[in-house]
């Protein structure tokens, strides 16, 4: 016996869920129903951990980031005002030169 494959066109399609199982039914030119049984307490509460796992491994990388994005900015304002310190100091100085030959 060989399975040929079917096209179904569904009208209807519903899935309920009670006693830990989740009940499928679907209507239209064919009836398919079925039952797929979970044991939801334990399947829930891992994907609840993961998607918590997730979520916080998601946050805690953001939060890395961040972080080096605030030292990598602290660093490129301290290097900006080092620069501008110098350049002034070496401005004051060629000034007092000029100055001090002027006289």
């Amino acid at each position: 016996m060989s399975l040929e494959p079917v096209d179904v066109k569904l009208t209807q399609f519903t899935l309920s869920s009670a006693e830990g199982a989740v009940h499928i039914h679907a209507k239209g030119n064919a009836t398919l129903s079925g039952v797929l049984t979970v044991q939801s307490d334990d399947v829930l509460s891992d994907l609840g951990k993961d998607i918590k796992k997730a979520v916080d491994d998601a946050s805690e990388e953001l939060a890395r980031k961040e972080r080096e994005a605030r030292e990598a900015l602290a660093k490129q304002e301290k290097e900006i005002r080092d620069a501008a310190a110098r350049k002034e100091k070496e401005l004051r100085d060629a000034a007092a030169r000029k100055e001090k030959e002027l006289r």
